[in-house]
Formats: C-alpha cells, sequence, structure tokens
C-alpha cells in the first residue's frame, strides 16, 4: 500500500499533496523502520516535499539517511532545493560526507546563506584537490557571495595550492570587478 501511495505522488504543491503528506505522516509514524527500508530499496524518486516533511517532523528513523539519499539521486537537485537548504543551513559539515559527484549539483542550488555557511566544508575539499567539475560549480556559486565572504572563511590567506587557484577562478569570475582586481595582484 505504501509502495502505491508513494508512486501516486504529488510533485506540484498543493491540496492533494497537503492530504498526500499527512497520509505518508500517519505511516511513518506506524511503522518508521519499513518506511526506511522502502525509500532504501525503491526507485522512488525523493521529491523535495517528501524530504522537507522528514527534516520538519524530525523522525529519528529517517533522519540519518535523509542528506545520504537526496545526494545520491541521479536527477537535478532543483526540487531539492529547500530541503538541501534547511539541512546544510543547520549542518554544514555534512557536505563533507557527500559523494563527490552529488556535489555540483547541489552547490549549484544552495542560497548565499548556506554557502557561506559550507565554505569551510568546501575549503577542505578543496584543498584536498577536488574535481574540476566540482571547483568550477564553487567559482559559479561564489558569484552569490561578497569578496568579503571569501575572505572571513579563511580562503583568500590559505597557503593551500588548490585553495589559491580556486581563489583566483572565484575573484576572476566575480561580477564585482573592481574589488577582485586589487586581490588579483596577490596571485
Amino acid at each position: 500500500m505504501t509502495r502505491t501511495l508513494l508512486s501516486a505522488m504529488p510533485y506540484r504543491p498543493g491540496d492533494d499533496q497537503d492530504y498526500f503528506f499527512d497520509a505518508v505522516d500517519a505511516i511513518i509514524r506506524h511503522d518508521p523502520a519499513d518506511f526506511v527500508e522502502l525509500l532504501r530499496k525503491t526507485m522512488l524518486r525523493l521529491d523535495g516535499g517528501l524530504a522537507c516533511l522528514i527534516w520538519r517532523q524530525q523522525y529519528p528513523a529517517l533522519l540519518p539517511g535523509l542528506f545520504p539519499l537526496m545526494m545520491s539521486a541521479r536527477h537535478c537537485l532543483d526540487d531539492l532545493s529547500v530541503p538541501l537548504n534547511l539541512i546544510l543551513g543547520k549542518e554544514p559539515g555534512l557536505l563533507l560526507s557527500a559523494r563527490e559527484d552529488s556535489l555540483p549539483r547541489a552547490i549549484a542550488v544552495l542560497s548565499a546563506e548556506v554557502l557561506r555557511g559550507v565554505l569551510p566544508a568546501l575549503a577542505t575539499l578543496i584543498g584536498n584537490g577536488a574535481s574540476a567539475e566540482l571547483r568550477a560549480a564553487v567559482v559559479e556559486a561564489a558569484k552569490k557571495l561578497d569578496r568579503a565572504d571569501l575572505a572571513d572563511a579563511g580562503w583568500l590567506e590559505s597557503g593551500n595550492e588548490h585553495l589559491r587557484l580556486a581563489c583566483q577562478d572565484m575573484l576572476l569570475a566575480h561580477p564585482d570587478k573592481g574589488s577582485a582586481s586589487s586581490l588579483l595582484s596577490r596571485y
């Protein structure tokens, strides 16, 4: 029954989705372990609404697997942007546990506020020689930030070569060319 209900899940917000989430909430509360197994074993598409429900209700059996399940999605993460921002806003260090092939898609949907919060985790990933795809995603996402955000996170003063190259790319791509040019002279 649960599988049938989830396969009929409405992906657009509205009244039907509210009733649907009430039913899903009752199913989860009745047997959380069974629901966890269903999510793990099926190719069920985890959408933003269901992920937000799990995060909002803080189901103990579902929370540990929520972020890894979201990051294992093979599709675009745009519909998971709200829960990704909620989760990484509260627990930015989780980014370090994500699969590297999903990171560029996740970085692209983060708000400027959450991006500021995950800069230390991103510094670790890039400093350790992250993929060119991740570095390119960070450069693109950094356009949402002020130069001061990078400085406050310690990126501009880092001696790590990977991080320095990423900073140079970010400054070159940043829309505020005036403030970036003085910093570029360091590199």
